[in-house]
């Protein structure tokens, strides 16, 4: 059987070095998540996509029961996840779900006026 290869640049890797840091086995994140071990290996070796916003959060919570993450490293997950997935990185998407302030802070900003009005949007 040939050896998995990951690369810890990118989410599927950074997601298996956080998963061995706190002593998670693969069949053990795999269940708890709820996937299939297929999906799972395709996830940690980058083979596709990683999975939703909602699935990404449930794996943060899953990484965290075993050992803290910090800030930076679920800011680095969660970056590296919305990067590959092309869409706003899962935390932030959520916060701004949960705060319409946040939204109307944003289109407030002169900077966001004037990007909207430089590509006709």
């Amino acid at each position: 059987m040939a050896k998995r290869e990951y690369n810890k640049n990118n989410f599927g890797g950074y997601l298996y070095e956080l998963r061995k840091e706190r002593g998670i086995g693969f069949d053990e994140f795999r269940a708890d998540l709820g996937v299939s071990k297929a999906y799972l290996n395709d996830v940690e070796t980058d083979a596709c996509r990683p999975p939703t916003p909602e699935v990404q959060i449930k794996m943060i919570r899953i990484l965290c029961k075993k050992k803290a993450l910090s800030q930076e490293q679920i800011a680095e997950f969660y970056t590296l996840a919305a990067a590959r997935r092309g869409e706003l990185p899962a935390d932030v998407m959520q916060f701004l779900t949960l705060n319409a302030h946040a939204l109307d802070e944003i289109r407030a900003n002169p900077d966001y006026k004037l990007y909207w009005q430089k590509y006709g949007l």
